[in-house]
């Protein structure tokens, strides 16, 4: 149990921890702007060499690599395919490339087709609508079975307005749609150009990890913890108001679901995949996209006015993408969390959850982190899972977080732990070995031990 030093201690570390994410915000900005002023361009696009490259050197020499890096593209024959992708083909003027990937642990073969006019693809999606069964359907987004296969198709504009359509094939729908979802990021995007009455001023602008900087200077890195790609902005007015429209592309659709999660208010919106709107703030996320919407002054009615440019422009994005895979951890947990965040690194489990101003559990973007926050009064009871490769750094994680429970020299005995960390509210952790992966599992404020070990019981049968 906390003695009255350790909790007074605790307590200022807790204050004291709002005030470290901004400093390391603009210590990062700073580092970014003098390596950019010091490069004579933007090196190409390969895949990183290191997987914990501090934030102010993740420049596009080391940018992640998109699930299309490095796949041999194969031109389609249409008279050796009578698949699927063979009849998005059939249109005049098309031209198409197969792809086979792995996503999600899983073989995914795309097709890739871009077409002269909209009325060729439109034709494309329709005969691709005709030979799903019972298709689900999104503006400009099909997923069902087809030939025997899972698959999803997507129908959309290009960064130059161009129309294509990417569609995917194999044996889980998650992993097709999430491939589809990627691969249709690396064609770029158009803003739609109205939303009713709304109308985009000029044409967005994309922004790379380099440029980034300048739009957005300051706040730009808590994006790149989320395997930051590509950047836009587009300004939409109508009379006297303004509505600025940012989107965030990230690698992978779970990066994105991260990022809302850190966005998270009161008021749902019906609008992507999940939103979030305020009175002059509108976020949803959508496949691989994160999207921010927000009013550039007060008006009457900009609540309903960010959901009419948000849907216009969830409906240009198309794709449907997958949330991570970590939140099957905390499926049928009772009650359910009141929130659920997705990150990666120590940072942002300090905005999420403060445990110390110090990254005890050596997390880095090559980890994976949940926190679900359980309903209560004041801090009510917390989850915490953490993926790490497979190693000893599960180990040391538990080491790191007892020395902060139960004291500095404190050694947990095997491979868990349990403390009361303050007054009847109890702490519990332990690692847990999955089949490619080690975990650690914790959790925090419940009145009870037993209460503790219930929910790590119900996380560990779900770690893989």
């Amino acid at each position: 149990m906390l003695t009255d030093s350790r909790r007074s201690r605790r307590h200022w570390a807790r204050r004291m921890a709002s005030i470290v994410p901004i400093l390391g915000c603009l210590f990062v900005s700073m580092c970014a702007r003098e390596q950019r002023a010091n490069q004579s361009g933007v090196a190409q696009a390969q895949p990183a060499a290191d997987a914990n490259v501090p934030l102010w050197e993740r420049t596009e020499a080391n940018a992640p690599p998109t699930i299309l890096d490095g796949v041999e593209l194969t031109p389609i024959d249409l008279a050796a395919t009578q698949s699927l992708p063979g009849r998005l083909g059939a249109a005049e003027g098309a031209s198409g490339t197969l792809a086979d990937v792995q996503c999600l642990g899983q073989p995914v073969r795309l097709a890739l087709w871009q077409y002269g006019t909209a009325e060729a693809a439109d034709a494309a999606f329709e005969s691709a609508r005709a030979a799903i069964e019972t298709p689900g359907e999104a503006p400009g987004w099909l997923s069902g079975k087809a030939d025997g296969q899972l698959a999803a198709v997507a129908r959309f504009a290009d960064d130059a307005g161009k129309p294509w359509i990417i569609g995917g094939t194999g044996d889980a729908l998650d992993a097709v749609a999430e491939a589809v979802s990627r691969a249709r990021g690396a064609k770029g995007l158009t803003y739609p150009a109205t939303a009713d009455d709304w109308a985009l001023a000029e044409p967005a602008k994309a922004y790379d990890r380099v440029t980034v900087f300048d739009p957005i200077d300051g706040g730009a890195e808590q994006y790149f913890r989320y395997s930051f790609i590509r950047f836009y902005r587009g300004h939409y007015a109508k009379d006297q108001a303004g509505i600025t429209v940012d989107v965030y592309e990230e690698t992978t659709s779970p990066d994105a679901w991260g990022v809302q999660s850190a966005f998270l208010t009161k008021q749902p919106a019906d609008v992507g995949q999940a939103g979030y709107v305020a009175p002059m703030q509108l976020t949803f996320w959508q496949g691989p996209y994160f999207c921010r919407l927000k009013c550039e002054r007060r008006f009457e009615g900009s609540a309903e006015a960010l959901l009419v440019v948000a849907r216009a422009l969830s409906d240009a994005l198309v794709v449907r993408g997958t949330v991570p895979d970590m939140t099957a951890l905390i499926s049928g947990i009772e009650p359910a969390p009141a929130s659920v965040h997705y990150f990666h690194e120590a940072i942002d489990l300090s905005q999420h959850f403060y445990i110390s101003t110090s990254d005890v559990l050596g997390l880095g973007n090559d980890t994976d982190c949940l926190v679900a926050k359980l309903p209560g009064e004041g801090r009510g009871p917390a989850l915490l899972a953490v993926r790490f490769p497979k190693g000893d750094r599960a180990a040391k994680a538990l080491g790191g977080l007892a020395g902060v429970v139960l004291g500095k020299d404190a050694v947990p005995e095997g491979g868990r732990f349990a403390a009361e960390w303050d007054p009847g509210k109890w702490t519990v952790a332990r690692v847990a070995e999955g089949t490619q992966h080690d975990w650690l599992l914790a959790s925090f404020g419940t009145p009870t031990q037993d209460a503790g070990e219930k929910y790590l019981g119900a996380m560990t049968e779900r770690a893989q």
